[in-house]
């Protein structure tokens, strides 16, 4: 391996720890919006195990948490294994700082609509999953979140009643 391919590498690394910093960051605010109209108790049925983050939550970004995790070890293991020790070991620091930075400056701001659409997607694929699967509860919950969510404009704020 030569030492541009780790570099590129870690670029990469740094691209999915950046993109999925800020998705999750919007998974927060936009759950944090919906709990204000609505407490958990009051949209999901006890004991169900359902709740906002676990719904929002795109099955893409949770392959990406994944990926960014086995990212950051691998880096660490090639960069030790064929550039020495401190290549390694410095390479965790810089790749989570660096895909921080970025993930502030390069992504949009959680309330952007960007990331509303895509968790509203999503929400309607997840809901005709569950309705092909027959849980119409899980699907019914789902339907209910997504009307929560038009009770907001694009960005977040509140629309009147």
């Amino acid at each position: 391996m030569t030492f541009l391919t780790y570099i590129l590498l870690c670029i990469f690394i740094v691209s999915v720890c950046s993109y999925v910093s800020a998705f999750s960051g919007a998974l927060s605010f936009w759950g944090q919006k919906l709990a204000d109209i609505a407490s958990e108790d009051d949209i999901f049925p006890s004991g169900d195990g359902l709740g906002y983050q676990r719904l929002l939550s795109p099955n893409k970004i949770n392959k990406l948490k994944l990926l960014s995790i086995v990212g950051n070890l691998a880096a660490l293991i090639l960069g030790v294994i064929y550039f020495g020790w401190y290549v390694g070991l410095a390479a965790i620091p810089v790749i989570l700082t660096v895909s921080t930075i970025l993930g502030l400056t390069l992504y949009p701001k959680s309330s952007n609509s960007f990331y509303r659409n895509q968790i509203i997607a999503d929400l309607i694929r997840q809901q005709a999953r569950f309705v092909k699967a027959h849980d119409l509860k899980t699907a019914f919950v789902i339907y209910k979140i997504i009307q929560m969510f038009n009770r907001f404009d694009a960005y977040g704020m509140r629309l009147p009643s």
